[in-house]
């Protein structure tokens, strides 16, 4: 989407607003519910032809599924809103010195599985329908990720995780709704608005996903480990002070000028989750 584009979706929208704050809300949580598919970069291309690929069915839809090495240790990755499994490239080869077999997979609308609608709420589920049947030694998150992940073990208590190392972690759904009102030039009106629309579609309240809130509950985890950049643009350092705060199973690492993507390609994140694995 170029600057042009963008203009036009904001004005229009904040036309929708002025008319009925209900119609923006509807409009916006469309755009919500259907992510982006970001290109693949050469270094994520290479380690999706290393994996033996595999599907999933879920709601109907057959995901893709990767698979990476044959090693003791079971790890799994799992990516945020609008990422894929190879977001995870550099960290997936650190795993597989380590003699881990890693799985991942890219949800519905998302990398290379098909390209189809699908709600934040949706994911969370497919995330808990995924690992049911299995068992990891280490689970590996990024961005909304974490919130999927949590909300399987919170879902689950049957789901049991050594050690869980969340990179970039957000706290709460309603600070997503935020900050996309906030991006697209809305006011709180649209806001209330798509949260009332969740509740009636969905069920969920907005303290249905607040990590900070819900994690101090969670006991089917081992040990937690979330690093963050200071500057991350997309998820303020706040969140993931917020939820390292609340829950005593983790401690945070704050890394300078590292970038909500270009973490999952820093040293310093090998380094941590190294050190944590140790």
């Amino acid at each position: 989407m170029n600057a042009i584009q963008a203009s036009l979706i904001k004005s229009y929208l904040k036309i929708l607003e002025t008319c009925s704050p209900d119609w923006s809300a509807k409009r916006v949580y469309s755009l919500m519910s259907n992510p982006r598919k970001l290109g693949f970069k050469p270094n994520e291309s290479q380690i999706v032809e290393k994996a033996t690929k595999g599907v999933f069915n879920f709601n109907g839809t057959d995901i893709k599924t990767y698979k990476w090495g044959t090693g003791k240790k079971k790890a799994l990755v799992i990516h945020g809103w609008e990422g894929k499994a190879a977001n995870f490239g550099g960290i997936i080869e650190v795993l597989l010195k380590d003699d881990f077999t890693i799985e991942g997979f890219d949800g519905p609308g998302h990398g290379l599985s098909p390209k189809v609608s699908i709600t934040m709420f949706d994911y969370c589920q497919l995330v808990l329908e995924f690992m049911q049947n299995n068992h990891y030694d280490l689970v590996i998150t990024h961005s909304f990720g974490s919130v999927a992940l949590v909300y399987s073990l919170n879902q689950n208590p049957k789901l049991e995780i050594e050690k869980l190392f969340m990179i970039t972690t957000p706290d709460s759904f309603e600070e997503r709704v935020d900050h996309v009102v906030q991006m697209v030039g809305l006011s709180g009106k649209t806001k209330d608005g798509i949260l009332n629309l969740v509740k009636k579609t969905t069920g969920f309240e907005s303290d249905d996903l607040v990590l900070s809130k819900v994690c101090p509950s969670i006991n089917n985890v081992g040990k937690v480990q979330i690093i963050q950049g200071k500057q991350d643009r997309i998820i303020g350092i706040d969140q993931a002070r917020k939820v390292a705060a609340n829950w005593d199973k983790a401690s945070i690492i704050e890394l300078e000028k590292a970038g909500h993507y270009k973490i999952l390609w820093d040293e310093r994140t090998y380094q941590a989750l190294q050190q944590f694995l140790a």
